[in-house]
C-alpha cells in the first residue's frame, strides 16, 4: 500500500482515524492524504442569500486541515492536505480514486444516541458505494500491530480474485493470522458448510495464513462481537456481497449493523475493486 486516503470532518473520531492511519502508513512506508469534502456556504438574511466564494471556502478549509495536523503527534509520514467541494461521500470516493488511493480510512463515533443519525450519513454511503477498500475506525480504537484478523464473508469460487488484495497485503505486512468466521445457526448450516468449504478455500489468497473458525448462534452480529472479544481480534474484515445478509446488515433499519457495533476497526472489501 502506497497511499492511505483519510477523510476528516474535524471531529474527535476523525482525529483518532488519522492517528490510526499514521501508524499503518509507517508500517507500509506509505503516504497519507488528509481530505475534507465541504459544501459551498450560503449566508442567508431576511430577504437575501449570499453564496460565499468557493475559493474563500477552500482556503478556510485548508487552514482547518493545517490546524488539524497540529493536534497530532509529530510524524515522519509524508502527509498531503486536500479538499474539494461537493456531497461528502461522492466527493470522497471520486477524489480517492483520482489520487490513486489504496485504502480509504474514516473515523466512526461510538455514541449510541447518534447511531440513527449516523446510520444515514457519510460512512454508510461510503460503505454502500465504495469500489476501494474502506477501513472504518471506531473512536475508541488505538493503532496496534494486527496479529489477529477475522474475516466474515460467504466466500465462493466466483469471488473476484482481487477482492481480498488489501487484506492479503495487511496480513503479509503484519504476519497476521486470519480467522475465517462461519456462524452456524442450525444443523442445516453445518451440512452446508461441510459441502462448500473446499470452494471457500479456492477464493483465499495463498499468501494468507488462514484458519476456519466456527461458532453457533442465532444472531450473527452477536456471534461476531463475542468472537472478537474472546479471541482478541484486532481487525474485522467483511466482503459485502450484494443481495446477501451483509447487505441487509448495512441497510435494514431493524437490524443492528456490525459497522456500528464492532469494537475494532472494520475493513470493508468491495467485490470487483481492481482497476
Amino acid at each position: 500500500m502506497k497511499t492511505l486516503f483519510v477523510t476528516t470532518d474535524f471531529s474527535t473520531a476523525s482525529h483518532n482515524a488519522l492517528e490510526y492511519a499514521l501508524g499503518m502508513a509507517k508500517a507500509f512506508g506509505a503516504q497519507v492524504i488528509l481530505f475534507h469534502a465541504y459544501e459551498v456556504e450560503v449566508l442567508t438574511g431576511i430577504d437575501t442569500a449570499v453564496v460565499v466564494p468557493e475559493e474563500e471556502t477552500r482556503l478556510a478549509v485548508q487552514d482547518r486541515l493545517k490546524q488539524h495536523l497540529l493536534a497530532i503527534q509529530p510524524s515522519t509520514v509524508h502527509i498531503r492536505l486536500l479538499n474539494a467541494a461537493g456531497p461528502a461521500a461522492a466527493t470522497i470516493l471520486a477524489t480517492a480514486r483520482e489520487q490513486g488511493a489504496d485504502l480509504i480510512i474514516s473515523g466512526m463515533k461510538h455514541d449510541h444516541k447518534m447511531l440513527r443519525q449516523f446510520f444515514g450519513s457519510t460512512v454508510t454511503e461510503l460503505a454502500k458505494h465504495t469500489k476501494l477498500p474502506l477501513l472504518v475506525v471506531p473512536e475508541s480504537a488505538s493503532y496496534q500491530q494486527l496479529h489477529k484478523i477475522a474475516l466474515a464473508s460467504d466466500l465462493v469460487p466466483e469471488t473476484d480474485v482481487h477482492t481480498l488484495d488489501a487484506l492479503a497485503k495487511i496480513g503479509e505486512r503484519f504476519h497476521s493470522k486470519v480467522f475465517i468466521i462461519r456462524v452456524l445457526r442450525d444443523r442445516f448450516d453445518e451440512v452446508y458448510e461441510l459441502l462448500h468449504r473446499p470452494a471457500r478455500l479456492q477464493a483465499l489468497p495463498p499468501t494468507l495464513d488462514t484458519q476456519f473458525a466456527y461458532t453457533q448462534h442465532k444472531d450473527v452480529t452477536e456471534a461476531l462481537q463475542f468472537y472478537i472479544h474472546t479471541e482478541g481480534i484486532q481487525l474485522l474484515a467483511m466482503v459485502p456481497h450484494k443481495h446477501t445478509l451483509l447487505e441487509k446488515w448495512f441497510f435494514k433499519s431493524t437490524t443492528k449493523t456490525m459497522i456500528f457495533k464492532s469494537p475494532v476497526p472494520v475493513l470493508i472489501l468491495p467485490e470487483g475493486n481492481a482497476e
